[in-house]
């Protein structure tokens, strides 16, 4: 049985890196998602979202429900092809920075990932202030 209480952060000087494997709304037990751990931190979340079929209703919904819950969210990583129309969209509809994309990799290796990271993403993003959620205003 996991307790809730025991899943904290580690107070650390430098970045942290937490992956939620498999989706915000994944259980860890009966009565615990990984999102309501993620509202307990209070940390600030990047979203990470592929860019493939499905990916404006899966974005926008895990962003709506980040928003229910006052989850600072960074901004969406997007994996996968360039589809401009969709990063565009999840910008604008979501109220959220696009921090970059990876294309998927093959074979994916650290080498690859780092080499793909460092084209795609520039550092400065993941440190800077957390994005509202609030409407956007005139």
């Amino acid at each position: 049985m996991i307790d809730p209480q025991s899943l904290t952060l580690p107070i650390l000087d430098r970045p942290l890196i937490v992956e939620g494997a498999g989706g915000l709304m994944v259980p860890l037990t009966r009565d615990l998602l990984y999102i309501d751990v993620f509202a307990a931190w209070r940390s600030q979340l990047v979203l990470c979202a592929r860019t493939s079929l499905g990916t404006l209703n899966h974005t926008l919904l895990s962003l709506e429900a980040l928003q229910r819950r006052d989850i600072p969210v960074l901004g969406i990583a997007l994996i996968g092809d360039a589809h401009q129309d969709n990063e565009r969209t999840l910008k604008e509809m979501g109220r959220v920075p696009i921090l970059g994309r990876v294309p998927l990799l093959n074979p994916l290796t650290p080498e690859s990932l780092s080499k793909a990271f460092s084209a795609s993403f520039s550092p400065e993003s993941f440190v800077s202030t957390a994005t509202s959620l609030a409407p956007n205003t005139p």
